[in-house]
Protein backbone atom coordinates (compact mmCIF):
# COMPACT_ATOMS: atom_id res chain seq x y z
CA UNK A 1 0.00 0.00 0.00
CA UNK A 2 0.91 3.88 -0.23
CA UNK A 3 0.83 6.30 2.37
CA UNK A 4 0.37 9.77 1.32
CA UNK A 5 1.13 12.90 3.56
CA UNK A 6 -0.39 15.77 2.93
CA UNK A 7 -0.62 19.63 3.89
CA UNK A 8 -3.50 21.71 5.05
CA UNK A 9 -3.59 22.89 1.05
CA UNK A 10 -2.99 19.46 -0.19
CA UNK A 11 0.12 19.39 -1.13
CA UNK A 12 1.41 15.79 -1.26
CA UNK A 13 4.86 16.00 0.81
CA UNK A 14 5.75 12.32 1.01
CA UNK A 15 4.52 8.97 -0.58
CA UNK A 16 5.50 6.21 1.02
CA UNK A 17 5.76 2.74 -0.18
CA UNK A 18 4.57 0.37 2.56
CA UNK A 19 4.42 -3.22 3.05
CA UNK A 20 1.08 -5.15 2.83
CA UNK A 21 1.99 -7.94 5.14
CA UNK A 22 0.35 -8.73 8.61
CA UNK A 23 2.72 -7.35 10.50
CA UNK A 24 2.77 -4.15 8.16
CA UNK A 25 -0.76 -3.69 8.56
CA UNK A 26 -0.60 -3.66 12.31
CA UNK A 27 2.01 -1.39 12.77
CA UNK A 28 -0.45 1.53 10.40
CA UNK A 29 -1.23 3.00 13.87
CA UNK A 30 1.19 5.33 13.26
CA UNK A 31 0.12 6.85 9.73
CA UNK A 32 -3.96 6.72 10.85
CA UNK A 33 -4.31 10.73 9.75
CA UNK A 34 -2.78 10.35 6.36
CA UNK A 35 -3.96 9.31 3.78
CA UNK A 36 -3.72 5.41 2.97
CA UNK A 37 -3.86 3.90 -1.29
CA UNK A 38 -3.70 0.44 -2.88
CA UNK A 39 -0.62 -0.66 -3.85
CA UNK A 40 0.41 -0.34 -7.32
CA UNK A 41 -2.17 3.18 -6.79
CA UNK A 42 0.45 5.83 -9.33
CA UNK A 43 0.55 9.54 -7.91
CA UNK A 44 1.56 12.20 -10.06
CA UNK A 45 2.79 15.16 -7.52
CA UNK A 46 2.47 17.43 -10.52
CA UNK A 47 -1.24 16.33 -11.50
CA UNK A 48 -2.71 15.48 -8.48
CA UNK A 49 -3.64 16.66 -4.81
CA UNK A 50 -5.19 15.94 -2.04
CA UNK A 51 -9.48 17.14 -1.69
CA UNK A 52 -11.42 16.06 1.42
CA UNK A 53 -9.03 12.89 1.98
CA UNK A 54 -9.25 11.75 -1.78
CA UNK A 55 -6.72 11.93 -4.62
CA UNK A 56 -7.67 14.51 -7.65
CA UNK A 57 -6.56 15.92 -10.25
CA UNK A 58 -5.35 20.06 -9.65
CA UNK A 59 -7.80 22.40 -11.91
CA UNK A 60 -6.45 23.96 -14.58
CA UNK A 61 -5.81 27.97 -14.25
CA UNK A 62 -7.62 28.34 -17.04
CA UNK A 63 -4.66 30.69 -18.50
CA UNK A 64 -4.00 30.81 -22.59
CA UNK A 65 -1.43 32.74 -24.84
CA UNK A 66 -3.49 35.11 -27.26
CA UNK A 67 -1.27 36.33 -29.51
CA UNK A 68 1.22 38.58 -27.18
CA UNK A 69 -1.18 37.93 -24.42
CA UNK A 70 -1.17 35.30 -21.47
CA UNK A 71 -5.38 36.21 -20.70
CA UNK A 72 -6.56 34.21 -17.70
CA UNK A 73 -4.33 34.53 -15.47
CA UNK A 74 -5.71 34.96 -11.45
CA UNK A 75 -4.74 37.42 -9.14
CA UNK A 76 -1.80 36.68 -6.85
CA UNK A 77 -0.35 34.01 -9.35
CA UNK A 78 3.50 34.06 -9.61
CA UNK A 79 4.66 34.63 -12.91
CA UNK A 80 8.07 33.74 -13.96
CA UNK A 81 9.67 35.05 -17.19
CA UNK A 82 12.92 33.73 -18.34
CA UNK A 83 14.03 33.41 -14.58
CA UNK A 84 12.25 36.98 -13.46
CA UNK A 85 9.64 36.54 -11.01
CA UNK A 86 6.39 38.98 -10.77
CA UNK A 87 2.70 38.70 -9.44
CA UNK A 88 -0.46 38.35 -11.17
CA UNK A 89 -3.49 41.08 -10.48
CA UNK A 90 -5.66 39.38 -12.34
CA UNK A 91 -5.92 41.64 -15.67
CA UNK A 92 -4.04 39.97 -18.76
CA UNK A 93 -0.45 40.06 -19.18
CA UNK A 94 0.83 41.83 -22.72
CA UNK A 95 4.46 40.13 -23.37
CA UNK A 96 6.86 42.91 -24.58
CA UNK A 97 10.68 42.65 -24.91
CA UNK A 98 13.08 44.49 -26.22
CA UNK A 99 14.88 42.14 -28.14
CA UNK A 100 13.95 39.35 -30.20
CA UNK A 101 14.39 35.58 -28.74
CA UNK A 102 12.50 32.95 -27.30
CA UNK A 103 11.26 33.09 -23.85
CA UNK A 104 9.81 30.65 -21.32
CA UNK A 105 6.95 31.43 -19.38
CA UNK A 106 4.98 29.68 -16.39
CA UNK A 107 2.53 30.91 -13.84
CA UNK A 108 1.74 28.62 -10.48
CA UNK A 109 -1.01 29.49 -8.07
CA UNK A 110 -1.75 26.59 -5.81
CA UNK A 111 -3.73 24.43 -6.35
CA UNK A 112 -4.18 25.28 -10.00
CA UNK A 113 -1.70 23.00 -12.24
CA UNK A 114 0.66 25.30 -13.22
CA UNK A 115 0.75 27.08 -16.87
CA UNK A 116 3.84 27.16 -19.17
CA UNK A 117 4.46 28.09 -22.54
CA UNK A 118 7.66 29.27 -24.56
CA UNK A 119 6.79 32.45 -26.52
CA UNK A 120 9.01 33.51 -29.35
CA UNK A 121 9.42 37.86 -29.85
CA UNK A 122 10.24 38.17 -33.38
CA UNK A 123 10.46 42.09 -33.09
CA UNK A 124 13.30 44.04 -31.74
CA UNK A 125 13.11 46.98 -30.39
CA UNK A 126 15.69 50.32 -31.65
CA UNK A 127 16.38 52.22 -27.96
Amino acid sequence: MNIVEYDESGRILSVINYPTSDKAVSELEEYRDRLVLPQGYVIDWDRHYVVEGEIAERPSMGAYLDGANIKGVKSGASITIDGEKYEADGTDIELWFDRSGLFRISISLWPYADFEVMYENRTSVQL
